[in-house]
This record gives structure tokens, C-alpha cells and sequence, in this order.
């Protein structure tokens, strides 16, 4: 009867109706715009045409791409020769949708408007996907078109983290990715760190408190958390409370401690989960480490600049409290945050002498040297924990708070950090000094001796009796007697000479010299 294939006159009849479809003023398909002469988009009608030129064969998908076809979130009819529509999964289109309020009407509020062209991705409106979806042949049809499905894993990978590290993207927008990233990521089960790593990696933007874009990852501006976004059992910090002070200028000399923007929190308050993400993009609760050697940190030069490695230097009391809340944090934060940047050879280092201690001044004084310490170099040489005496020392000057013989020979010369300052797993790592040792009490003896320290007959009597005692000497292998020879070690009273020593005398006179 002369009956031609329908996909003959298909693409035709395809075009014209693309041609008289009113563009959606959103990406609703039920609220689209019904002005003369324009028809009505009918999405039923372009499943069935799809359907049948299925049925029919239609090879000519070139020409059918060219169309304004398929309605898309964010509004309009596209077309598959422009790029790719992606169709999403429940699960998707549920994260998608928490960020941009709702996907099949306007967004309410601006940067949601036009988040998903930022991204540069378009995704088939969702009535209209399901409408296709019922349909086998359409389906068929779609996906032959170009149609692809939409996995989060690619979303993340290939257009929300380069739309994060993009320099044009602005820091509203810069949040509303980073939240529908983290939403997706459950999706996903990217809970292994990859996610954290390929942001690093490429350089994604976080948004600080002031509104400012920085770097994820970056040394040169460190991010900090806020108190909101802490766990319970951690304190917050006040950077005022742990800034040191310009005698001149009596502040911080200007350097700049940003937070972290509260505003991921607002849009999600899942504060867990935003703690863990943020901490491996490297914002951090305290100072911030270089995560490769030497594992310097410029932020505790900073704290610590004015710290020297001379021990038992005088601070006033302030300052005294000042490097008490820095001990604190880093104690407190040790096992969570610092210990994987102990590097192994100074693991299997011992603590500094105080001979060493001293020689290490100069290099410590020197800008260029300082800046290549590692964080637990620092942390080892400096003297800059507050101790009984309410002076500062190195911490293996000091003694744990717990170290009962230590006060039982030495009495208040046993200092230990002040108000239990350093203390748990840094301050073994740093050196302090679990108990008395024979070695702790020649160094001391040599101390005395040098600066002519008056020392009190009855330490001295302790001292003598702990060096005497065998099981001390065995314990250590460390020859008492081979270390004192020729060492000024003997306790003379001050007002006898030792050809005239009277022991009757010499009772009365509790206060004497090492000769």
C-alpha cells in the first residue's frame, strides 16, 4: 500500500514539535508554559515517540541529538549534541535534592540556582525520568541517544571536585559542593579516605571564617575547627589564650589564626561527620603539621619563637600559663593528631643532655634552621615547659608528676611540670623522666657545683645515700664512683674550711658547697 517506516518521517514530526515546545520556565514538567502559538511539552507523547522509533529501527541519532529533547534540573529543554545528561539513581537524586531544596522546581535561594551549571553537569528532570523509565523501548531508545547513568563515585571524581578546585568558583557555591560531595560520599561508602586524598591531591577550596577561599591542605594558611564543630571531649582554643606576645606591640604581631567557616555546619549539622571529613582535608583542632619530613610546623615556631633551649630560664606568669595551655593541648591531642609525625630516628633518639641542649642555641636561634626542625625536634629542644620552680626547662629536665622516689631524694629539685602540664604519651615521648636515675643526680651535683648552688645538708645526705645504694648502680651500669673521680661532688658546710671541720659544728650548719 505504499506505508513508509515511521522513523522516516519521525525525526521530522520530533523536530517540529521541539521547535513549538514552550522552554520550561524551571525544570518542572508540570508547570511548563502554556503561550500561543507554542504547544504544551507533553512528556508522555515523547516517551511513546522514542518507544517507536525504537520499535522502527532509527539509526539516524545524529540528527535526533541535535533536538531540544529532554527537560533537565535547573530548567529548559537540552540537547544530547551539547554534553552529556546524566539520569541519577533514588539515592543520588535524595543528596542532590537535600542541597538544592528541591530539584523540580527553583531553587529558594541564589547560589542553589545555579549550582548544578556550575558544576557543568545536567541531569534529567526526575518525573520525566520516570516516566521514561516505565517504558522499556524509550529506555532503550535514551540510552542509545546518550543518555548515561549518573554514579556518585563519578560525580564526585569528575565534576564536584574540579568545580571545588575550580579559581572561578565562589565561596557560596564552594559549600554547597563541599555538602552534596560529603552527602554523595555516603552514597558512595567513600569512607576509606580516598575521597579526602583526591581533594588534597587536586587542590580543592575551603571557605574560612571571613568568606575567604583557601586551599585544602596548605602550610602557608592553616585552617583551625571552631568550637561548634569539636567533639565534647575536646576543649576548645582560644587563640589569645595561646598567642605569644610582642613586648613592643603587646599582641600577636598580626598573625592570622583562621577557622574553619560555619556555614558547612548550618547546611548539614551532622557535626561528626563534618569533624572527620574537614580533619583529613588537614584542618586542625590545634597547630598544624607538615605531613611530610621533617614534619616541621610553622605554627609552633610560631607559638614557641621566644623559647630558646637554655633550661630553667625565669618567665613571668603569664607566659607561664600561656606554655602551660599549649602543653596541655598537645598532650591532650598527642595520640589523636600528633603522634604519626614522629619520625623514626628520633624515636630511637635519646632526649637531648644539657651539654647538647646548649650547643643546639645557636642553630635554634637561626631562622633557616628553625624553619627545617621537625615538629618533635622542636618540641624536644626547645625549653619551654613550665615546671614547680616556675621556671621553663626542656622537657626531659623534668620528672612525671607521679615520680615518688624522685621527691623522696631530691625533694623540690625534682621539678615536674607545673599544674601537671605535659603529661600521658608526649611526655614520655619527649623524655621525661619517669624516675630518679644515678645519671639525673650527677648531672645535677655538676649543675651545683658549676654555679655554686647552696644546697641543704639534708639533701645531701639523701643524695649520698641514693648514689650509695648497690641495687642503683647495677640497675643502670653506671659507675658512680669512675664519674665523681676528680669532680667537685663533696659537701662542705660555709663557714669551715675542710681542715677544720668540726662534726659537732657541722650539725648545727644545715646549708653547704660542693668542693
Amino acid at each position: 500500500l505504499g506505508l513508509k517506516s515511521f522513523s522516516a518521517v519521525g525525526f521530522k514530526v520530533l523536530r517540529c514539535a521541539a521547535e513549538e515546545w514552550a522552554v520550561p520556565a524551571n525544570g518542572s514538567v508540570d508547570e511548563l508554559s502554556t503561550q500561543q502559538p507554542r504547544l504544551c511539552f507533553d512528556s508522555s507523547w515523547l516517551v511513546h515517540m522514542l518507544a517507536t522509533l525504537e520499535r522502527d529501527g532509527c539509526q539516524d541519532l545524529n540528527e535526533l541529538r541535535t533536538l531540544a529533547l529532554f527537560p533537565i534540573v535547573g530548567g529548559g529543554l537540552a540537547r544530547l549534541s551539547d554534553g552529556v545528561i546524566f539520569e541519577v539513581s533514588d539515592a543520588n537524586l535524595t543528596a542532590i535534592a537535600s542541597v538544592l531544596d528541591r530539584v523540580d522546581e527553583q531553587p529558594s535561594s541564589a547560589p542553589d540556582v545555579t549550582l548544578l551549571a556550575k558544576v557543568g553537569i545536567r541531569i534529567l528532570c526526575p518525573k520525566f525520568q520516570e516516566e521514561l523509565s516505565k517504558d522499556r523501548e524509550a529506555t532503550a531508545m535514551a540510552n542509545r541517544l546518550g543518555l548515561e547513568k549518573l554514579g556518585s563515585v563519578v560525580f564526585i571524581f569528575e565534576h564536584l571536585i574540579p568545580a571545588l578546585a575550580d579559581a572561578t568558583t565562589d565561596a557560596p557555591t564552594a559549600v554547597c559542593l563541599m555538602v552534596l560531595a560529603k552527602r554523595l560520599s555516603k552514597v558512595a561508602g567513600l569512607g576509606d579516605g580516598r575521597l579526602e586524598a583526591e581533594m588534597v591531591k587536586k587542590g580543592v577550596k575551603l571557605v574560612d571564617s571571613e568568606g575567604q577561599l583557601v586551599r585544602a591542605g596548605t602550610l602557608d594558611a592553616p585552617l583551625h575547627f571552631p568550637a561548634k564543630y569539636l567533639p565534647q571531649h575536646i576543649r576548645p582554643i582560644q587563640f589569645s589564650d595561646i598567642a605569644p606576645h610582642s613586648p613592643d606591640k603587646g599582641d600577636n604581631s598580626g598573625y592570622r589564626w583562621p577557622f574553619i567557616s560555619e556555614e558547612y555546619l548550618e547546611r548539614d549539622p551532622d557535626r561528626a561527620g563534618w569533624f572527620a571529613l574537614l580533619g583529613r582535608l588537614r584542618v586542625s583542632v590545634f597547630v598544624s603539621v607538615h605531613d611530610q619530613p621533617p614534619f616541621h610546623s610553622p605554627e609552633l615556631e610560631m607559638l614557641l619563637r621566644d623559647c630558646g633551649s637554655v633550661d630553667g630560664r625565669s618567665v613571668d606568669e603569664a607566659e607561664q600559663q600561656r606554655l602551660c595551655r599549649i602543653a596541655n593541648a598537645l598532650s591532650e591531642l598527642w595520640s589523636t593528631d600528633y603522634s604519626k609525625f614522629a619520625d623514626s630516628q628520633l624515636l630511637e633518639s635519646q632526649p637531648p643532655s644539657m651539654a647538647q641542649a646548649s650547643e643546639a642555641e645557636p642553630a635554634l636561634n637561626h631562622s633557616a634552621d628553625r624553619a627545617s626542625m621537625s615538629f618533635l625536634s622542636v618540641l624536644r629542644c626547645r625549653s619551654w615547659v613550665p615546671g614547680t620552680d616556675h621556671h621553663v626547662h626542656v622537657p626531659s629536665r623534668l620528672y612525671d608528676v607521679n615520680a615518688k622516689r624522685a621527691k623522696a631524694v631530691l625533694g623540690d629539685w625534682a621539678v615536674s611540670p607545673l599544674n601537671g602540664a605535659l603529661h600521658g604519651k608526649l611526655a614520655t615521648m619527649l623524655g621525661a623522666r619517669k624516675e630518679v636515675e644515678p645519671e639525673h643526680v650527677v648531672e645535677l651535683l655538676e649543675t651545683w657545683a658549676a654555679q655554686e648552688t647552696t644546697i641543704a645538708l639534708p639533701v645531701m645526705a639523701k643524695i649520698y645515700r641514693f648514689l650509695g645504694e648497690d641495687q642503683g648502680v647495677a640497675k643502670n651500669k653506671f659507675s658512680v664512683l669512675e664519674v665523681l673521680t676528680g669532680r667537685k661532688c663533696i659537701f662542705v658546710p660555709d663557714r669551715h674550711k675542710a681542715l677544720e671541720f668540726d662534726p659537732r659544728l657541722a650539725r648545727r650548719d644545715k646549708n653547704g658547697r660542693l668542693r
